[in-house]
């Protein structure tokens, strides 16, 4: 990973640099309802997180590497609001 790291006492985790879209239109029509249209990408959503034994980073010692990844696909919604 060309990555950015997030530091937690327990644990690190690192995610790449690559970034992900969204976008959103909203518009309020008669009746006061509110259309809401929503577009978000279909890139791979990964991370390598590190865990380390007695529970604190400081001692650096790794007990667990896992490297995850996963793929919801392109999101597309309409979310309409008002008040009923």
């Amino acid at each position: 990973y060309n990555e950015f790291k997030v530091y937690d006492i327990d644990k690190t985790e690192q995610y790449p640099k690559f970034g992900s879209y969204f976008a959103w239109f909203e518009t309020q029509s008669w009746a006061d309802l509110i259309y809401r249209f929503e577009v978000r990408d279909s890139r791979d959503r990964c991370r390598i997180r590190t865990r380390y034994i007695n529970g604190t980073i400081a001692n650096g010692v790794i007990d667990e590497i896992e490297d995850s990844c996963s793929d919801a696909g392109p999101v597309y919604a309409i979310k309409i609001r008002g008040t009923f």
